[in-house]
């Protein structure tokens, strides 16, 4: 399961880049092409803390066991990237610009706990992991107007 040695389709700017929703279509088909395990997170409810958790234990099929600590999160997700026993795995945060509104520090918390994820996965489980955040609003730029 090492890293791919193909280059990412998409120029990255960092371990999370964000792009406009309205290109999902198009970002879902570049990352299926390219033979990607995408996973989605729906972001369109979340507004706190309670909402985050609860988006990420939908995603990870946790409905059952609620999350409410950052480090349970942390370990859950971790362990989720590597079972996926693929490379590269693309998780897409759609909608993340709702949680920007609502609670800044809290997607900065988030963001920040996703980024050391990316770092652990590509450093020490040597698994290429992407992370995309979608949005409607300025910060989230067109696919065809990134440029390399």
């Amino acid at each position: 399961m090492a890293a791919s040695e193909t280059p990412f389709p998409i120029p990255s700017n960092g371990p999370i880049d964000c792009v406009a929703h309205c290109d999902m279509a198009r970002l879902e088909e570049t990352l299926s092409k390219f033979g990607a395990h995408v996973v989605n997170l729906d972001g369109s409810r979340v507004i706190d803390q309670a909402t985050l958790f609860d988006a990420f234990a939908t995603l990870l099929h946790r409905e059952e066991s609620p999350l409410t600590k950052w480090a349970a999160l942390q370990d859950l997700l971790h362990q989720a990237v590597i079972d996926a026993g693929v490379s590269p795995v693309v998780l897409v945060w759609e909608h993340a610009d709702r949680l920007v509104a609502a609670d800044l520090e809290l997607f900065l918390n988030a963001t920040s706990l996703l980024a050391g994820l990316v770092n652990t996965a590509r450093t020490v489980d040597e698994i290429d992991l992407y992370i995309f955040l979608t949005g409607d609003t300025n910060g989230y730029p067109r696919l065809e107007d990134r440029t390399e």
